[in-house]
């Protein structure tokens, strides 16, 4: 059963993380979602060259670049030894889980992943999307359930794959790649490839120390955490009363107290509490103005 379209949330315009993504970085993940033959499971074989085919300007060397992008930023995984590309999310945003037969169809795609790593980071995001919402119906496919068992893989914690030609001991992808398609982007020193053989592990060396991670730490959510008058003044920008916003703030205080994981660690607490405003408001359509003015039965209007 091969896919015929794509589902791309509008919500993406409204993500800081992506909206800061570079140009050629966002084209490709937007080619990667919609290339006819990723699979049900967000798998495509990795070829440069044939992908730079989709687009007039683009080269293998630009597709490497854009590539570097999203592998630090974790929108992709590649696997180089088997030559696929995972789009790490893609299993918890398309909605397969929400029908049997669907995620029945991608638990097929899973078991045609050449990669152990690729299989892993599956299965953990996976295992994500049932901490977050148990209750979906593809739950009740035998083969989608039983893939929570199996193990997982975190791409974040492990340096790129071996042979990477990286003596310095930074992490080998890098968010400065040239775009221009004349840089020397190399794949064997931006993409994740396993030890054959070593299971789930990436590391080429089990017993040699981690890489150093860059870039800013994340932090769990600050005792502290309210609202400054500035993210006030920018809520009211966005039409959203007093009353919406505080109650609001209090679920999103209490979600990420209750979150548990590497997934409750922000670097940005403020663009994370926006982003977590703007989805709340899409999902119930709140009208920007009338946000909390009130009824008689003392509930927002936006509720009823």
């Amino acid at each position: 059963m091969a896919r015929d379209h794509a589902r791309i949330g509008l919500g993406i315009w409204s993500d800081d993380d992506f909206r800061s993504l570079p140009g050629h970085a966002q084209h490709l993940y937007v080619v990667l979602l919609t290339h006819p033959e990723l699979s049900y499971c967000g798998v495509l074989d990795w070829r440069p060259a044939k992908l730079s085919g989709l687009v007039g300007d683009w080269t293998a060397d630009t597709v490497r670049a854009a590539a570097a992008v999203l592998i630090e930023r974790l929108y992709i995984v590649v696997d180089e030894t088997t030559e696929e590309v995972l789009v790490r999310s893609f299993v918890r945003h398309d909605g397969l889980m929400k029908q049997p037969k669907m995620a029945t169809a991608m638990a097929t795609a899973h078991t045609g992943v050449g990669s152990v790593a690729l299989r892993g980071v599956i299965v953990g995001e996976l295992q994500r999307l049932h901490n977050d919402d148990p209750e979906l119906k593809g739950w009740g496919s035998e083969k989608a359930s039983a893939l929570l068992s199996k193990a997982s893989v975190d791409p974040s914690t492990y340096p790129c794959g071996k042979g990477s030609g990286n003596p310095s001991g930074n992490p080998c992808s890098s968010g400065n790649a040239d775009p221009s398609g004349k840089g020397s982007a190399s794949p064997s020193s931006l993409l994740l490839a396993p030890t054959p053989g070593s299971g789930s592990s990436l590391r080429s060396d089990p017993t040699a120390p981690r890489a150093p991670r860059s870039g800013p730490t994340g932090t769990r959510i600050p005792d502290n955490f309210t609202v400054t008058d500035e993210m006030r003044t920018w809520a009211h920008e966005q039409g959203w009363a007093d009353r919406w916003v505080d109650q609001v703030t209090e679920q999103f205080r209490d979600f990420w107290r209750a979150k548990a994981g590497r997934d409750a660690t922000k670097t940005d607490w403020v663009a994370t509490w926006r982003n977590w405003l703007r989805r709340d408001a899409e999902k119930h359509q709140v009208p920007a103005a009338s946000v909390g003015a009130g009824t008689p039965s003392g509930r927002p209007s936006w509720e009823l």
